[in-house]
């Protein structure tokens, strides 16, 4: 037997019905609100989370939490050395030159000898 809502409304339809309303609301991820876009023709709604997305991976990166590869930035002609723990994947979407490297060095520590200047705020550089 089939269940019925209000004025006789099949529970499929009812349900359904609800369920598109409430995609439709703007959504919150995070403490970050998403900006409703553009409806498409066949009725789904484009969400841009780009500023969220680039947010958390600032954080991830900040954090090193989960981090799969070290960056050993040592100082040319010095003993200078920073380590700093990353994510191969934000770094390869930031930079097609981390990408490369990271390809092509299958290492969970990547070696990097920077002159003194860049090597001073290399940190905030990838950032």
């Amino acid at each position: 037997m089939a269940h019925t809502y209000e004025g006789g409304i099949p529970a499929r339809v009812y349900l359904g019905t609800l369920l598109v309303a409430l995609c439709f609301h703007p959504i919150s991820v995070g403490g970050a609100a998403l900006k409703q876009e553009v409806a498409l023709e066949n009725g789904a709604t484009t969400l841009n989370h780009s500023m969220a997305m680039v947010q958390r991976m600032e954080g991830l990166l900040a954090q090193g939490n989960g981090s799969d590869v070290a960056l050993r930035v040592q100082t040319v002609n010095t003993d200078e050395v920073k380590v700093i723990q990353a994510h191969t994947l934000v770094l390869s979407l930031q930079s097609e030159v981390f990408e490369e490297l990271l390809l092509s060095h299958n290492a969970s520590t990547l070696v990097l000898r920077e002159p003194a200047d860049c090597a001073a705020v290399f940190d905030k550089f990838i950032r």
